[in-house]
């Protein structure tokens, strides 16, 4: 599988007609059955009538006995129907089955909106094991191909006997950036001590000089911190041996950083790891590999990663407030940025001028700053030591109530963190939403193909009472390329589904941006990165704008800035410390913002994932912000089972505590079970009713609330956590999830 998809690399030319075939969301390599495929062809300067073939191969490409929930030959003409200007027209040859091969052709008119190839794969898709599918895209009628096939695994879940024990890779894979983090969990169950198995890293990126860190290493360290021992086979390969004290919910989590500027120009470099030699023959495997490419970035040197300080955020009129320039990734290349203050406040509310702010501030260091007033420019060296500060004081008669400093790029490799920082003078007037609540999610925007519930839906869940709704949605299906434009029809049908819900039913939605830290699966980093920090920034900008043209009762709107991001803890946390200091500085809205944390924001791995001491760090200049973890109830707490493990209610004591502890508050963003009148789903009776116990009642000073995950009319019948009924009429019973939340839906002011 992995040399077919090497061998689909192809260089494109920065013109003329370009092709590319990749996942439209998290699938990654492996996906259960019973979840949504969502694929995706994009094409870059399109020419009228230029075409392109697409169709499935392997075994789970057969649609016999329902396999899948509609027809390959379906799916592409409703995908088709769905644009302006494509057509799709079913085509068979002597090698390609004329039920699963077909060209997609596009006219002068096309809307430029990717084709979303999205459809379920059914339970007992398959028998034991796995099987796979390879969708293709060959034979363009001009230009090339960058990505022409993709491949999956479809692992069997609906048949796993309890007590089974499982393996499966949990990593996205995909493409990264050198320089860039790359995180791969074993995520296992029921697995006996002594098991063992290989672990090989194989391809062109698996060499050492490509890494900052050494293979075996970090393999040694991850699997001493699980409980588990590693040994050197071969210079590429290791073997793993679960411990006696090794427990699924710790599960073995591998992290390694690629080098930055080590690759040649403009090239892109693969590393499989591919895990095998399983001692126990009653293993369930579900996945058993994950690769990566890496790709050139070509800067040389790293440029200082510019933050601005400003402390206190809520300064009182006579305050001295202190103003830091900072790179918290040192200063191995010089770069300049331009310095603007907004807000009400102006030189006139200040000691001194921002002008004379700013020359104070190079003269901390006058050998590596200076600055140019005519433009308000400070540039740096290379021997800047990274962290320079000075101060001004409010005039004690101000009336300003809001000061902000922004920073821009001016050229010369300038690289912006965290480019925003806001006082609010006297206090930011924020109020906190709600004491506690809790809801669901309603899921739709967020899968392969973008999906709005109805009002039905909505108008089902606000008769139950429930006061908060989470509403996930795709980066790309809002706004499609990094700082560009939003998607007008997107972006509106999603509004409109959110301002029924706040403004027509009263209650309180979370905007989540369900994305893992990616735009187009690129993730946001500090330096190579094609999505930048502040793309992430300018998207919350413009949809907050988007929300308030549309007259939504911002009162009644959380942000919750990304969903599960993927990238080291340290990153992430700079990424969202941006996010929330524009959206302050820039905007008007003052309301709730949740952050996540890494590595799914596991409430049980809150600490192995350094969530704890890298987002104690975070602060919010409006100071109305929650900390989201998520925390699912099956064996290894990943969500994909409606089995639940014994004692799993205790996998929030550790996050709980480190709140506690630190004043913080936490919102539980997804939490579910099975139905536990499903025979092996019933540990679920007694583990959601002490979970919930905690949240609402013996943790209820740092909890504030929770949202149960499975909502929406857009989920398989035989989806595990589904919690719509099959009519929303009256007609059919609720699910038995349901009748198990209502007693704890509570809602306080």
């Amino acid at each position: 599988m992995y040399q077919k998809l090497l061998a689909t690399l192809k260089p494109s030319a920065s013109t003329g007609v370009r092709w590319d075939l990749w996942y439209a969301n998290n699938t990654g390599f492996y996906m259960s059955e019973g979840s949504e495929i969502a694929l995706k062809i994009t094409v870059a300067n399109p020419t009228p009538g230029c075409s392109i073939r697409c169709y499935e191969t392997g075994a789970a490409a057969s649609e016999n006995n329902n396999n899948w929930s509609k027809s390959w030959t379906a799916m592409c003409t409703e995908e088709a129907a769905r644009h302006t200007g494509v057509t799709y027209t079913p085509q068979g040859d002597s090698s390609h089955p004329s039920s699963r091969t077909g060209i997609f052709t596009f006219a002068a008119d096309y809307d430029g909106q990717p084709i979303i190839l999205a459809r379920t794969a059914q339970y007992d898709l398959t028998t034991e094991g796995t099987v796979q599918l390879d969708v293709w895209i060959d034979n363009p009628s001009s230009g090339s191909i960058l990505h022409g096939i993709v491949s999956l695994q479809i692992a069997d879940v609906s048949v796993t006997p309890p007590g089974t024990p499982t393996f499966r890779v949990n990593s996205p894979g995909g493409f990264i950036n050198e320089g860039d983090p790359i995180s791969i969990t074993l995520q296992t169950e029921n697995i006996a001590p002594g098991t063992f198995c290989t672990v090989q890293i194989v391809n062109t990126a698996a060499a050492s000089a490509d890494w900052v860190e050494a293979n075996h290493d970090q393999w040694a360290a991850a699997c001493a911190a699980a409980n588990c021992t590693y040994s050197i086979r071969t210079s590429s390969s290791g073997g793993i041996t679960f411990g006696p004290d090794y427990d699924d919910a710790n599960p073995i989590v591998y992290t390694r950083t690629s080098k930055a500027d080590n690759l040649t120009e403009a090239s892109t470099e693969q590393v499989d790891y591919i895990f095998g030699n399983f001692s126990d023959p009653t293993m369930r495997i579900y996945s058993s590999a994950v690769s990566y490419w890496l790709i050139d970035t070509s800067q040389n040197p790293t440029p200082p990663a510019f933050q601005i300080k400003m402390s206190p955020n809520n300064p009182n009129p006579g305050d001295t407030i202190t103003y830091t320039l900072k790179s918290e990734t040192g200063a191995t290349g010089g770069g300049t940025v331009v310095f603007a203050q907004g807000g009400d406040a102006s030189d006139a509310d200040f000691n001194i001028s921002l002008d004379d702010l700013l020359t104070n501030l190079a003269a901390t260091q006058p050998a590596n700053l200076s600055y140019d007033a005519s433009t308000n420019t400070l540039t740096v060296s290379a021997s800047w030591n990274g962290t320079s500060s000075t101060t001004r004081i409010l005039n004690p008669a101000t009336t300003a109530t809001k000061h902000t400093i922004s920073l821009a790029s001016a050229g010369g490799g300038a690289v912006l963190v965290v480019a925003d920082d806001v006082c609010y003078i006297g206090g930011s007037g924020a109020v906190a939403p709600f004491t506690y609540a809790s809801g669901i999610n309603i899921s739709g925007a967020d899968f392969g193909a973008f999906l709005i519930n109805s009002n039905t839906v909505l108008d089902y869940y606000a008769t139950k009472d429930f006061h908060i709704s989470r509403f996930p949605v795709k980066w790309e299906y809002l706004q499609s390329t990094a700082f560009g434009s939003l998607n007008s029809t997107n972006t509106n049908a999603f509004i409109a589904m959110v301002k029924y819900w706040t403004n027509t039913k009263g209650r309180y939605a979370i905007v989540d941006l369900h994305s893992y830290s990616k735009l187009n699966n690129v993730q946001i980093g500090i330096t190579g990165s094609l999505v930048r920090p502040q793309a992430l920034c300018d998207f919350w900008i413009k949809l907050i704008g988007a929300l308030e043209a549309a007259s939504v009762d911002m009162s009644k709107v959380i942000l919750d800035l990304m969903n599960e991001p993927t990238n080291l803890a340290a990153d992430w946390r700079r990424y969202a410390q941006a996010t929330a200091n524009a959206i302050r500085a820039r905007t008007t809205f003052t309301g709730m913002i949740m952050i996540e944390g890494v590595s799914g924001s596991s409430a049980m791995n809150w600490s192995a994932n350094k969530n704890d001491t890298e987002l104690v760090k975070f602060y919010d200049p409006a100071n109305s912000y929650v900390f989201q973890p998520h925390q699912y109830l099956d064996s290894n707490g990943s969500g994909t089972l409606g089995s639940c493990a014994v004692n799993s209610s205790s996998r929030i004591s550790s996050v709980t505590n480190w709140a506690r502890t630190n004043s913080k508050k936490l919102f539980l963003g997804e939490i579910a079970w099975g139905d536990d009148s499903i025979a092996g789903n019933e540990q679920c009776a007694v583990e959601y009713q002490q979970i919930m116990n905690r949240l609402t009642v013996s943790d209820a000073d740092v909890w504030i609330g929770y949202t149960f995950w499975g909502a929406g009319q857009f989920w398989a019948a035989g989806y595990p956590f589904k919690l719509d009924p099959s009519a929303y009429d009256g007609s059919a019973p609720d699910t038995q999830q349901m009748y198990e939340l209502l007693p704890y839906n509570q809602f306080t002011a």
